[in-house]
């Protein structure tokens, strides 16, 4: 939609399982965050540069991210990988912790029926410039 007109999708890190080892300064290479991925046309139309500082909203909630340029992605698509971010009563640090892209998603909608794991691809987002 116009409102939401990007998808979010997972993204593998060759570097981390998840969020183990994002602590350790020799799998983060200087870099302990989750990259919110996009098409560097992308950035470009939305006034953006690698490493600014955007928010992330899909109709659920909104979360701090980095924006990289990336481009092996389509148009219209941001890939992330999942399990960041700080704990929920702390201030948001995209930087520092990454981004909880939980925040961006609710159990108790578009989820599977059988295991209960909401839906986590494909996610309608918008991007925002905050930085």
């Amino acid at each position: 939609t116009e409102a939401f007109p990007f998808r979010l999708i997972p993204r593998r890190s060759n570097f981390f399982v998840n969020s183990s080892g994002r602590s350790l300064p020799s799998l983060t290479r200087g870099r302990p965050w989750n990259p919110a991925h996009a098409h560097p046309e992308d950035l470009a139309a939305l006034g953006l540069a690698s490493g600014d500082i955007v928010r992330i909203r899909s109709r659920h909630d909104a979360a701090l991210a980095v924006i990289e340029a990336d481009d092996t992605l389509r148009r219209g698509v941001v890939a992330m990988t999942h399990a960041f971010g700080g704990n929920p009563n702390e201030p948001e640090d995209p930087r520092a912790f990454g981004t909880p892209l939980g925040r961006l998603l609710r159990d108790d909608d578009e989820y599977d029926p059988i295991s209960g794991i909401p839906r986590m691809g494909a996610l309608p987002v918008a991007i925002e410039r905050v930085s």
